[in-house]
């Protein structure tokens, strides 16, 4: 039996396709999943888009997590690590990369805009430290344990 050039334009169309999909890393696994939310949590993807976060939402690199006045929210991270944001808290992901076959790739890095989280650190912060990192206006935090917490409260400039 031989196939007819349509048949082989569409199996060539769908090759490409698949290409082009797996370049874009559509198919690409989420940083991690929120798992508690004690009231507003909300997140503004790479994209500029802006969605309220409730347990079992994925979360990715490149997101913004706000927490409202009142909210405390848990992520639990792809490698097993967690963090527990504060009120009144924006974190960056700036970047997860998470493959248990190459741990020499690894990283977590995060960008504390302000408010206060605690983080117990997963695979990449045993295997990986160097690759682990969390900036603030102010300051990197490295880390030496697997359980720490940072805070960064600027001070209300003008009048009090």
């Amino acid at each position: 039996m031989t196939a007819t050039p349509n048949a082989i334009r569409r199996c060539a169309f769908s090759a490409l396709l698949i290409a082009a999909a797996l370049s874009l890393d559509i198919f690409a696994a989420p940083a991690g999943e929120v798992t508690h939310v004690s009231g507003a949590l909300m997140v503004r993807k790479a994209d500029g888009s802006s969605k309220i976060l409730a347990p079992k939402s994925k979360v990715d690199s490149g997101d913004l997590l706000a927490t409202a006045g009142d909210t405390y929210a848990r992520v639990k991270f792809a490698d097993g690590g967690e963090v527990t944001l504060r009120p009144n808290t924006q974190l960056r992901i700036e970047s997860f990369v998470f493959d248990q076959t190459k741990p020499a790739t690894d990283s977590a890095l995060f960008n504390l805009i302000k408010g206060g989280l605690r983080t117990i650190t997963g695979a990449i912060g045993r295997l990986n430290r160097t690759n682990y990192r969390v900036t603030t206006p102010t300051a990197t935090v490295g880390i030496r344990g697997t359980d720490h917490e940072i805070g960064y409260f600027p001070v209300p400039v003008g009048p009090v």
